[in-house]
């Protein structure tokens, strides 16, 4: 029953194509059709959106220089899981990407 199964097949009924990454998760026992990749730097080649959804040290520890590099300068990020530092949105949104983020509301005004 984990969110992240409904966002992924949210996203592939609006047309996207979904990575999922985890360093830990072997694979969704209930959803064999998912496919779960533990090189992050290969999940996120040509991406247009991240979205945080768990907590796990590689997410809090990641360069968002890295990250901002793979948008190619326009892109989005959803932090659904508090996993990025006002500091780190404030580098991602002067570098043109759009920030969300659940219960940040403050994230307009950094």
């Amino acid at each position: 029953d984990s969110p992240t199964i409904y966002l992924y097949d949210k996203i592939k009924e609006y047309g996207g194509l979904p990575e999922v990454h985890d360093p830990y998760a072997e694979r969704f026992e209930q959803r064999e059709d998912i496919k779960i990749n533990k090189d992050i730097n290969n999940s996120l080649k040509c991406i247009d959106a991240a979205v945080f959804t768990v907590k796990h040290k590689e997410y809090l520890k990641m360069d968002m220089e890295n990250l901002i590099s793979y948008f190619g300068g326009n892109g989005c990020v959803i932090d659904a899981f508090n996993v990025l530092t006002d500091e780190k949105i404030s580098s991602l949104k002067e570098n043109g990407v759009v920030v969300y983020g659940v219960g940040k509301g403050h994230i307009k005004s950094l």
